[in-house]
């Protein structure tokens, strides 16, 4: 069974918030004079905006980083296979020891 915390949060279109909002009962509401508040300058322009896109650069990035990607998954397959080989080998190796044994006794007859 799940266990509701105190803070969970109700979903839906029309509103996201807690229900730790939607239990408290509202406050006497109080008007802000925001006339004297200082934001900034009226002409100050976004901070995104010393920022320059080039699409071109961010192609090249995410293909840098597809090629990385797909590198690393040849590297990583490439990998496997060595390690398939090597217990390949290493029961080879064990096959003709095996074998060797087998040789020397019926020699020894």
């Amino acid at each position: 069974a799940t266990k509701k915390s105190a803070h969970s949060s109700t979903f839906t279109p029309e509103r996201l918030m807690p229900q730790s909002f939607l239990d408290t009962p509202p406050r006497s509401q109080q008007r802000v004079n925001l006339s004297n508040v200082n934001f900034g300058p009226d002409d100050e322009e976004d901070d995104d905006s010393d920022m320059e896109v080039n699409p071109d650069e961010d192609i090249q990035i995410i293909d840098e980083l597809l090629v990385k990607h797909q590198r690393e998954e040849q590297i990583n397959k490439i990998d496997g296979d060595i390690e398939e080989q090597e217990e390949r080998l290493l029961q080879m190796k064990e096959h003709i020891k095996v074998y060797h044994d087998m040789k020397t006794k019926y020699e020894v007859l």
